[in-house]
């Protein structure tokens, strides 16, 4: 059946009443849940990083090396490590057979060296050790050490053993004598005939020397200034023979090293055990 007129009209009339009822109903549902939270941000860290260290090494620095000895086994030394501006002295002892030393200093700039006992013979870092101390290497000055404080300096070796007299410091009251050395005389025949024997300097080439009578079998050298030297020994219408590394072997067949041995030779002291025996390489004996 039609809807009459009159009910159309009346429900016209009635929207805008329900739809201002409902848009009440939406505003009012806003309001009672609140709305969410917005997340704030946390502040940005302005804390300044930690400054650069400017701390400046202070104390003690340190000195380190090797040492050496021209012989098979190092002696007790005595090391010195001297002040270049002030001449203040501070020592050192190590023990036999040390190969290696550790010293700490006030920072300063040093002359390093080492005296046996009693002050027979001295060594020293000098410019011959860099060099590698070779018959080349002639310069036997005392090179300086710059030690910084708390830093470590090594490879300031103390192996220099062959400058000539006056190259090593001396500490004071110290004295110096001469020395000597000896040892046998061996000759591959039942005889052996007048013998000249000789002991030259490898710094300087000063040449010392004694004489035989026939079948002597040992000799001695005296008065000779501390250094270190090479032995060797001439019949007057030849051969010549030595005391060299094939005597320290023993003079098998498997000795082939006929090089001259160093013998050190300190101050108030006899040098013994220098053999003259190696007769079978005439290349490397020196000539008088």
């Amino acid at each position: 059946m039609p809807t009459p007129p009159a009910l159309i009209q009346a429900g016209r009339a009635g929207w805008p009443n329900a739809l201002t009822a409902g848009l009440a109903l939406v505003l009012a549902a806003c309001t009672f849940f609140p709305a969410a939270p917005t997340a704030t941000p946390p502040p940005a860290d302005t804390a300044s990083p930690p400054p650069a260290s400017t701390s400046v090494p202070t104390g003690n620095g340190t000195i380190t090396g090797r040492l050496g000895y021209p012989s098979e086994i190092v002696p007790p030394l005595t090391l010195y490590f001297e002040n270049a501006d002030t001449a203040d002295v501070l020592t050192l002892s190590t023990r036999e057979g040390q190969s290696a030393y550790s010293k700490s200093l006030p920072p300063g700039t040093y002359h390093v060296y080492a005296w046996l006992a009693n002050f027979g013979l001295g060594g020293s870092y000098s410019a011959a050790v860099p060099c590698g101390l070779t018959v080349e290497c002639a310069d036997h000055r005392l090179l300086p050490v710059e030690v910084p404080p708390g830093g470590i300096i090594s490879g300031i070796d103390l192996l220099d053993w062959y400058g000539p007299p006056g190259s090593v410091p001396l500490p004071a009251g110290a004295g110096v004598g001469s020395g000597r050395l000896e040892g046998l005389l061996h000759y591959p025949s039942e005889s052996i005939s007048p013998l000249t024997v000789y002991a030259r300097s490898v710094t300087t080439g000063e040449t010392f020397l004694t004489t035989t009578v026939e079948n002597q079998q040992t000799f001695v050298i005296e008065d000779l200034p501390p250094g270190v030297y090479h032995v060797f020994a001439w019949f007057s219408d030849g051969p010549g023979g030595a005391y060299t590394q094939a005597v320290r072997c023993g003079l098998t067949a498997d000795c082939t090293d006929h090089t001259l041995i160093p013998v050190p030779v300190p101050a108030g002291q006899t040098t013994t055990g220098v053999d003259v025996a190696d007769w079978y390489e005439q290349s490397v004996v020196p000539l008088p």
